[in-house]
């Protein structure tokens, strides 16, 4: 479906296409990053305990067995040491005074506390660290930084690679979009649906899925959609989807001013690096 400059300004008023563009990116997804997802779930169930894939696992077996030959837990520890070992020496930010005035000097003193408390409070090492297991496990960590508003806080959360859908591109500042799934209990997902629709009534169904630790879990779907300023979008576009219904939809909003102070720069909430 074909829609005017006009509309794609203010697709965050329109629903349909806004459920047209989600279709498109989950239809692009399984496409350029089917082989992504592959490797993912395959190595996913390798750290299981599970090695079935249709990648060639020949050495992974002794002949006519079906268990790998290394066990299980000593996957996990490997993975778990090598996680400790790149994220426990990860030097701490601090503040460096912009001048030798001793006001100067008490002001970057005092935002090293803050930064330091804020590390506390967010837990960011435990956040690195579980983002360097996810990385061993799947090839690739995330960590979703998103403002909250009903809590007015910055939220932290670790994403598995097999809840994303990314534009593929050789340069990751360049990529202009992603969709973060998340899964949520009938009854929540009811709430979110009749914020915006308050006719509706009844539980949306749940579809299986499989979470970061490789268990099947059962939840509704919910498609965060982040989708930059660009020449299609030129507001970009914020939109949450559950049960293909839009429940939220603003302009884009993570837009700050860029390092040299010229000019804007809009960036996706996600922090992603890939173990190789």
């Amino acid at each position: 479906m074909s829609y005017t400059i006009q509309d794609r300004q203010e697709i965050h008023s329109s629903a349909e296409q806004i459920l047209s563009l989600q279709q498109e990116l989950k239809e692009y997804n399984t496409k350029y990053n089917s082989e992504i997802i592959e490797a993912g779930a395959e190595v996913e169930q390798m750290c299981a305990g599970r090695a079935y894939g249709s990648r060639d696992t020949s050495t992974l077996f002794a002949p006519n067995q079906t268990k790998p030959l290394a066990p299980q837990n000593i996957i996990v520890n490997i993975i778990l040491s090598w996680a400790a070992l790149i994220t426990k020496d990860r030097p701490s930010v601090y503040a460096v005074p912009s001048s030798s005035d001793p006001a100067a000097i008490s002001s970057a003193a005092l935002a090293t506390k803050y930064i330091e408390y804020f590390e506390t409070e967010e837990e960011t090492a435990e956040r690195w660290d579980t983002s360097a297991i996810y990385a061993a496990q799947h090839g690739t960590g995330l960590i979703r930084i998103e403002y909250d508003q009903s809590k007015e806080k910055v939220e932290w959360t670790n994403v598995s690679v097999m809840n994303v859908m990314l534009e593929k591109r050789a340069d990751p500042e360049k990529v202009e979009w992603c969709v973060i799934v998340d899964y949520v209990d009938q009854y929540t997902a009811e709430a979110l649906i009749q914020q915006s629709d308050p006719s509706y009534t009844g539980l949306p169904d749940t579809v299986t899925y499989m979470d970061g630790a490789g268990y099947e879990c059962d939840g509704v779907a919910k498609y965060s959609i982040y989708y930059k300023p660009s020449a299609r979008y030129p507001t970009g576009l914020q939109a949450v989807v559950v049960d293909e219904t839009v429940v939220d939809a603003t302009e884009y909003q993570y837009i700050f001013q860029d390092k040299d102070g010229n000019g804007e720069k809009a960036i996706l909430p996600l922090v992603w690096w890939t173990a190789r």
